[in-house]
């Protein structure tokens, strides 16, 4: 998990070439639906300009035969929306899709294989000013591999002098990197064998980790109980 060259946050690589990050690579899928609230009443959604959508129906508790885009945030309000497919492909992943988004396909894939990596999921979504937003989703085997993706990847980020940040959630992790202009924001977690990650990018220094955080709490909500 490298955030600047796509060989990061966590083994996942996934920012854009509007901030100078790389071109996610993914296969199909992913809604741009609006999703659920992040607590309004924070500091950080009151300070955010960049805000979850209004709620639809959760999902229900999540197992191996479960739909994974329905587990992973599906829309943020504007000025952001989907991105466009033909820059930024996103949708549902297997692992050989997802060892071949890092700079090392071969390492990647022993990593993810040997945390019993099943599936992934992801979406982006991109403002008129070229500012974008990833939210990721991995699925594991178990609670202990997700865990140790996690760990893995954090030691990663911890190599390449990433700043952590202080992030309100159990099992999780924030970092900011920079690469040339373009600034990086995300917060990674684990809940269950489920793996999630947030990248907020920016070239303007438009989004901040207060923004990150409402992200993530938009995707927590996304899971009843599990906060």
């Amino acid at each position: 998990m490298r955030y600047p060259d796509r060989s990061s946050l966590l083994g996942v690589a996934f920012l854009a070439c509007a901030v100078g990050l790389g071109v996610l690579v993914l296969a199909s899928g992913g809604s741009g639906e609006p999703s659920g609230p992040a607590g309004s009443d924070t500091a950080a959604s009151r300070a955010a300009t960049v805000a979850p959508g209004r709620a639809g129906r959760e999902p229900s508790r999540p197992d191996t035969d479960y739909d994974l885009a329905s587990l992973l945030l599906s829309g943020v309000d504007p000025p952001f929306t989907p991105a466009d497919r033909t820059r930024y492909p996103q949708g549902s992943l297997d692992v050989a899709a997802a060892a071949r988004r890092e700079s090392d396909p071969a390492a990647e894939r022993e990593v993810l294989e040997s945390r019993g990596f099943q599936r992934g999921h992801e979406r982006t979504w991109s403002s008129p000013d070229g500012d974008v937003i990833t939210a990721v989703l991995y699925q594991f085997g178990d609670q202990a591999g997700a865990a140790s993706y996690l760990a893995h990847g954090v030691a990663m980020v911890v190599d390449q002098d990433a700043v952590e940040f202080a992030v309100p959630f159990a099992a999780a992790h924030g970092f900011t990197q920079t690469d040339g202009s373009a600034t990086v924001h995300s917060i990674a977690l684990v809940r269950e064998a489920y793996f999630f990650l947030v990248a907020l990018a920016s070239d303007r220094a438009a989004m901040t980790p207060e923004h990150a955080k409402v992200i993530a709490a938009a995707q927590l909500a996304r899971l009843p109980g599990r906060s």
